[in-house]
């Protein structure tokens, strides 16, 4: 073989070994997603989460549902300097000594013990405040994650009824696959980090919003004190604290999905009460008892529900059994 060949064979084998792809991940919807979302989303995904990778890499696309409102995610989301408050498994984070929170600044994060991992020195890639988008690459550390770069965005839907709103936050990535690991175990691996990471997001933002909510009643309350004509007045201690409630949702009620089991048609323990009881609850008498089920349960042609104001279901069913209960109290 002459040695011109031998140079040609080799620069072949080189361009075979560096052949660059597009991720496939943007054409298939993540769970948790409905296709109407991921048709609106698809400029989005096209955008910023779809990337150029090598042969002996992975990539993967997630998403989340959550109630809380877009710019109260995004606040926690954009904190490049405080990605434990909602990432697990890290111990703290501190940015490069003398560098702003920017395009291009680093920070070096401690893992907590227990994983393949020690540091990673980490750089900031892209912060969009206006289109709420944020990326970063692992530029170092000691860890298996090598050539890993992530983006985050987060969209607000807006539904049919008044005040159907809510946010899906989505999240992709793209690293090499560490010598001795498959495609699929490396992207099984970081998958469950990410989706970990994107439940913890959305039980801080929503915890938040709450907060949030919480502070606006108790100023609207004392606004209306004021609107009164009687500004010297001062809430009670008792006032306040009770301004501050705000009912818990039940484990059943508190995902992004819900699912329900629909038994037997509501009724009354005397059919003579049946025409009073369906003036009385036009909407809820004779229609079927909603048993709510954990998320872990497996019940066989259990109803799964992914409109995000479920929580309302539950009045009306309540009211309905109140009234069924105090008649046979009577009885």
């Amino acid at each position: 073989m002459e040695k011109g060949d031998s140079s040609s064979m080799g620069e072949k084998e080189t361009e075979e070994t560096t052949t660059t792809t597009t991720t496939r991940h943007h054409r298939t919807i993540p769970p948790g997603l409905s296709r109407e979302e991921f048709e609106e989303l698809k400029p989005i995904i096209n955008e910023f989460h779809t990337y150029s990778m090598c042969s002996g890499q992975c990539s993967s696309l997630l998403a989340q549902r959550t109630l809380a409102p877009v710019d109260t995610l995004w606040s926690v989301v954009r904190r490049f300097d405080k990605p434990q408050t909602y990432k697990h498994f890290i111990k703290s984070c501190s940015l490069k000594e003398g560098s702003d929170m920017a395009v291009g600044c680093l920070r070096y994060v401690n893992v907590i013990s227990g994983l393949p991992a020690e540091t990673s020195t980490e750089r900031l890639d892209i912060l969009d405040d206006e289109r709420h988008v944020m990326g970063f690459s692992i530029i170092g550390g000691e860890h298996r994650l090598r050539n890993y770069r992530s983006v985050t965005t987060v969209s607000e839907f807006a539904g049919a009824g008044e005040r159907k709103m809510w946010t899906v936050v989505l999240e992709s990535y793209v690293v090499d696959v560490p010598e001795g690991n498959t495609e699929e175990d490396t992207r099984m691996f970081a998958d469950t980090v990410v989706r970990l990471n994107l439940q913890k997001l959305a039980s801080v933002s929503e915890g938040l919003a709450r907060d949030e909510d919480r502070k606006t009643r108790v100023e609207y309350l004392l606004k209306s004190v004021m609107d009164f004509g009687v500004g010297k007045m001062e809430l009670s201690a008792l006032q306040k604290h009770r301004s501050l409630y705000v009912p818990e949702l039940p484990p059943c009620l508190q995902g992004s999905i819900v699912q329900v089991e629909f038994g037997e048609a509501t009724a009354v323990p005397d059919i003579s009460d049946a025409q009073s009881v369906r003036r009385s609850f036009p909407h809820t008498y004779g229609k079927p008892l909603v048993h709510f089920l954990t998320p872990s349960s497996s019940v066989r042609d259990a109803h799964v529900i992914k409109e995000p104001l479920t929580r309302y279901i539950m009045p009306h069913c309540f009211h309905f059994h109140t009234y069924a209960f105090e008649r046979k109290e009577e009885n």
